[in-house]
């Protein structure tokens, strides 16, 4: 189970899905990437406010997330792995 709740309800473009997991985990992210042609990596965390105290989680979502996807898309055989550093250069919560 994710950490991470919905806030939202929200619509997949046509063509993509939404999948919840655990980006610090490997098996949930391999899991999510199977079958994937394309992978945009927008997750982050904690880069302003209170949430850059919890050092833990800034590590785990930002590196060792990022170290999962890359070997995820390595091991799916993802052709291609778009990577934006923040989820706000693509998405403004609509």
């Amino acid at each position: 189970m994710t950490p991470f709740p919905l806030r939202y309800e929200a619509q997949a473009p046509i063509g993509a899905e939404f999948v919840i997991g655990d980006i610090r985990s490997l098996p949930d992210v391999k899991a999510a990437l199977d079958g994937a042609s394309i992978v945009f990596h927008i997750a982050s965390y904690g880069m302003s406010g209170a949430e850059s105290l919890r050092k833990d989680m800034v590590r785990g979502v930002n590196i060792l997330g990022t170290e999962n996807v890359i070997e995820a898309c390595t091991a799916c055989g993802v052709g291609r792995l778009i990577y934006t550093s923040t989820v706000n250069t693509v998405f403004n919560g609509r």
